[in-house]
């Protein structure tokens, strides 16, 4: 077997590539983090950006809203979440994962949402053929949100934006996914001991994988089961510290503690030269209490938080040698 723990240039983000290099799972949580990203490690029901939470540590997160009760999608006419493509590599975009390899394998895809699970007859199964489609990077731009939090952003129902801003800027512990990781669509397939397919149908599916069966999901060529529901794997928190005259101040979670809990940082924002009248793009939005026009909306700057990522840089789970 080749030694790929040697090669990381082809160690790249995703449930991809099971190769024995010790704990799989540890290591698939580690890239996450070297990216500056938190690594879901519990099932959610909502994990996606825009997501507001009560709680300090991943295991004790409370749903205060859903995502788009507060923040727009991307396909609406003021959206407030936006989405970029990140490469996968095409060596993980299609492996054959052994059977020793499927408690870590599993463990990963339970995590974040969807939550995906082993069915009851996965012990009947001697691999799987996984392949993946795309990953995104979704993120609210801070220009937006400078708009949302002072309450003259178009197109939503202003109690609910009223009930949304006053979550994040009058109680302590509220925090939302300013930003988040998935992977955009994913493909099974079954082989038994002997090598063969394994035929699927609606009524036997849930003997391989337990899922909401909510999700997008159908069964290609008597098969492969293709979910084409994003799958979240990692997120960024942010805290609102204080709204001001002279502009928002936020805290921003990119790692926990070693118990768990989210540690948070002021992020660096530009502030008003002292003796100079000129104001900021973030400090302009308090002296007109006006809806944005959409050319100004337009004009906002929709950048990330930080720079573009290259390809995201994944872990090899376990494969069997022999295939």
């Amino acid at each position: 077997m080749k030694d790929y723990c040697k090669i990381p240039s082809i160690i790249f983000l995703t449930f991809s590539t099971l190769i024995s290099c010790g704990n799989a799972l540890d290591k698939y949580y580690e890239n996450i983090r070297k990216m500056k990203f938190i690594p879901w490690e519990s099932p959610r029901d909502d994990a996606s950006t825009g997501t507001i939470f009560y709680g300090e540590n991943m295991e004790d997160l409370m749903v205060e809203f859903p995502a788009d009760v507060c923040f727009p999608k991307n396909d609406t006419a003021y959206p407030l979440r936006y989405s970029t493509n990140i490469e996968i590599a095409q060596r993980i975009k299609e492996n054959k994962i052994s059977a020793k390899g499927f408690l870590q394998f599993f463990t990963a895809l339970a995590a974040g949402s969807p939550s995906i699970t082993a069915g009851a007859e996965i012990e009947s199964v001697k691999s799987i053929k996984f392949s993946v489609k795309g990953a995104k990077r979704e993120y609210i731009p801070l220009g937006l949100l400078d708009h949302w939090l002072t309450g003259n952003f178009p197109g939503q129902d202003l109690g609910i934006a009223r009930l949304c801003r006053s979550s994040l800027t009058d109680y302590e512990g509220m925090s939302f996914v300013i930003e988040a990781l998935n992977v955009s669509s994913m493909q099974f397939e079954f082989y038994n001991k002997h090598n063969g397919k394994i035929s699927l149908s609606e009524e036997n599916i849930s003997n391989f994988l337990s899922f909401d069966f909510n999700l997008s999901w159908n069964i290609i060529n008597g098969t492969i089961l293709s979910f084409e529901t994003p799958k979240y794997i990692a997120l960024r928190l942010a805290q609102i510290a204080k709204v001001s005259n002279h502009g928002i101040d936020y805290l921003i979670s990119k790692h926990t503690d070693k118990h768990g809990a989210f540690v948070f940082y002021p992020l660096q924002r530009h502030r008003r030269r002292s003796g100079s009248n000129a104001l900021t793009s973030h400090q302009k939005i308090f002296s007109h209490s006006k809806e944005l026009s959409k050319f100004e909306f337009q004009s906002l700057d929709l950048s990330p938080l930080d720079e573009p990522m290259d390809d995201l840089k994944l872990f090899d789970f376990d494969t069997d040698s022999k295939e």
